[in-house]
């Protein structure tokens, strides 16, 4: 949490005073990446979307979280960063087993 508020203060995207709104924000990351379980081992195994599914899976869209996504991809390498494919640890792929047997677009109120 700390790594991360020091990133987001030198890109401009956190403030370090007052004092008190850095340690509110980093408070908030700590307790979101115990939460999410999202530690460095869970970092090697997403991708870019899979760090944003886990912080979306664990936030309320609150305004810093795409800051926080933006950071997080920042810590990982170009590739895993720009890796945007939906099968990660955790979450389906793209489409389940089931879709392509669907006749068509499922009708409304169902």
């Amino acid at each position: 949490a700390k790594a991360v508020c020091d990133e987001q203060v030198a890109q401009g995207l956190l403030k370090e005073k007052p004092a008190f709104i850095r340690g509110d924000r980093e408070k908030k990351f700590a307790q979101l990446f115990q939460s999410a379980r999202l530690d460095g081992a869970k970092m090697h195994e997403l991708n870019g979307r899979g760090v944003e599914v886990v912080l979306r899976d664990n936030t309320q869209g609150e305004a810093w979280v795409d800051d926080l996504q933006q950071v997080l991809k920042g810590m990982m390498s170009d590739a895993q960063a720009a890796d945007v494919t939906t099968d990660t640890p955790g979450h389906a792929g793209p489409e389940s087993e089931e879709m392509p047997a669907l006749p068509g677009p499922v009708p409304a109120g169902v």
